[in-house]
């Protein structure tokens, strides 16, 4: 397991009371939320992103694909698997964001390379 470094999880939780869409097509989504969710993987195929449910939205030098669930994924392929390089964040205010995430814990770091340069 060490080879496969920490594991990750993540649980988005959302109101499913509510009847206003939040992501609708061609729009970009209101106020702080998830841009996508970024995976390197050793290898991936398109078609079985498909057979198992995923909306392929573009397939050039990396795939982004909307789960069945909702969830932007931008997968890249990478020398090993990471399962969650990072979460991209859509936010009208930079600063308040970078403020509030610190405050939980937070910190900056590099962009994780998925493979060597």
């Amino acid at each position: 397991l060490a080879l496969y470094g920490g594991h990750a999880s993540i649980h988005l939780v959302c109101d499913e009371r509510t009847t206003a869409p939040f992501y609708r097509v061609g729009d970009s989504a209101p106020g702080t939320n998830i841009a996508y969710l970024q995976l390197g993987l050793p290898q991936y195929r398109v078609s079985q992103m498909v057979k198992n449910g995923g909306n392929v939205l573009d397939a050039y030098g990396y795939v982004n694909v909307v789960s069945p669930s909702g969830l932007p994924i931008r997968s890249i392929v990478g020398i090993s698997p990471d399962p969650i390089m990072f979460v991209a964040l859509n936010c009208p205010n930079v600063a308040e964001a970078q403020a509030f995430y610190q405050k939980l814990g937070f910190v900056e770091q590099e962009y994780p390379y998925a493979r060597p340069n």
